[in-house]
């Protein structure tokens, strides 16, 4: 899901994709020369929106290890409610 986020964003003139997170950085290493690639989260860079696209087992967990609040931090899974995103989001 991922993967096809960026490719329909990369083509758009309204979208800006600032920096693609990735738990392992090999697996997104061949877009490094498109756009900044992180595989830590305390290097996540600010941005108007982040987007979790990943298995719905993973997606509460990581909205948990995200390391901000009071951001616009939206999910792609279409099984799991919104509020599986931790509340210090949610704001």
């Amino acid at each position: 899901m991922a993967t096809h986020l960026y490719k329909a964003f990369s083509n758009s003139e309204t979208v800006s994709v600032t920096q693609w997170y990735n738990r392992t950085r090999t697996s997104i290493s061949s877009y490094a020369n498109e756009v900044d690639i992180t595989d830590s989260l305390d290097e996540l860079k600010e941005a108007d929106v982040y987007i979790i696209a990943v298995s719905d087992d993973s997606l509460a967990q990581l909205s948990v290890d995200l390391p901000f609040t009071n951001r616009f931090v939206v999910h792609t899974s279409g099984s799991v409610a919104m509020h599986d995103i931790n509340k210090k989001n949610r704001d």
